[in-house]
């Protein structure tokens, strides 16, 4: 039996439409196919459009006082030279927040100097991570003051590299992971000038000399295990725009990465990509690369201080922004991925 299917000239008409639908079928395809059979469609493998960064700027941070170390004291006692550690038997770790001092609110190191003033034992109430810790310590007199033997501060002064920024939205991404463990009071990014480096070797990650000026560029809001976010007060930073791309079309092979090794100039160098992790877990050390680029090797030994929150790029794209170097080896360093700093600003 034999069966038409276009047997009329109403066929003939259809067969002329069937065939334009079907060249623009196959027009479709050819247009979505990236890599081998992997369809990749061109309208979602970015998340939005941002400037570029990789400035170099100064960091200032104002926090709660946190203990950084300790140390004895010498004190002469009953006609003997002896060392005491006011520490010893209490309950304080490096990097503790120190909250209150018998019921007194600690905000500053001043006012921790004001509590402190008399040869006693003190009630503390400590912040660790997510927990409280109650503990006592008793202050010594040395020489012209009351001390507890522990080295504190209350703020923190660094340099870095902006990721990214909305001229819309005038907000800011920075740094690529925390700058301090600690809670912030408030903070601020200043333009930066780097005027020297001092070149990693192994075991010991280099870093940038660098000029922090006095003119204020941007309000610090929040950090965290991403980054330092913000919105900019100055928008005076070059306006080169490009697309955030998804974790998911980074891969393995070439990159770049954008940062300042002298003076404000940025530059681009070679990188290569050796693994790209698919995280069911947001972590700051999605992408592992290594530095190629033999003129960034010759000056810096490859990822130093002061580069975290340089921009990685790829296939045109912003995916990453530098978080950490391996130590062993200054020439492979670790990034973020830029779409899980993207929910912050």
């Amino acid at each position: 039996m034999e069966i038409k299917l276009f047997n009329n000239h109403k066929s003939e008409k259809f067969k002329k439409v069937f065939s334009i639908y079907l060249l623009i079928f196959v027009f479709s395809l050819f247009n979505n196919i990236l890599l081998g059979n992997t369809i990749v469609n061109a309208s979602t493998d970015t998340l939005a459009t941002v400037s570029l960064g990789g400035d170099s700027i100064g960091l200032s941070i104002n926090t709660n006082v946190y203990v950084t170390g300790k140390y004895e004291l010498d004190l002469f006692v009953n006609g003997k030279n002896i060392k005491i550690k006011p520490w010893e038997d209490s309950n304080i770790e490096v990097y503790d927040e120190i909250l209150y001092i018998d019921n007194n609110k600690v905000n500053t190191i001043d006012d921790l100097k004001k509590i402190i003033n008399e040869e006693k034992e003190y009630n503390l109430v400590l912040k660790r991570g997510s927990q409280t810790i109650n503990t006592t310590i008793k202050a010594y007199k040395y020489k012209d003051s009351f001390q507890l033997g522990l080295f504190v501060k209350d703020n923190v002064v660094g340099v870095g590299t902006m990721t990214y920024y909305d001229l819309k939205t005038k907000k800011f991404a920075s740094l690529g992971h925390q700058a301090i463990n600690t809670n912030i009071r408030n903070g601020f990014i200043k333009t930066s000038y780097v005027n020297g480096i001092v070149k990693g070797i192994r075991g010991n990650p280099g870093e940038k000399k660098a000029t922090i000026l006095n003119e204020k560029i941007g309000t610090i809001e929040l950090n965290n295990e991403f980054g330092v976010f913000g919105t900019l007060d100055n928008l005076s930073l070059k306006n080169d725009l490009i697309k955030i791309g998804k974790s998911s079309s980074v891969h393995t092979g070439k990159a770049e990465i954008v940062t300042v090794i002298n003076g404000s100039n940025k530059e681009t160098f070679d990188i290569k990509i050796i693994e790209a992790k698919s995280q069911t877990n947001k972590d700051v050390k999605g992408i592992k690369f290594e530095v190629v680029d033999e003129d960034l090797l010759s000056k810096t030994g490859g990822i130093i201080q002061g580069m975290s929150g340089s921009p990685i790029i790829q296939d045109g794209k912003l995916i990453g922004a530098v978080s950490h170097v391996l130590v062993d080896d200054s020439k492979v360093g670790f990034g973020v991925y830029s779409e899980f700093m993207l929910a912050f600003t």
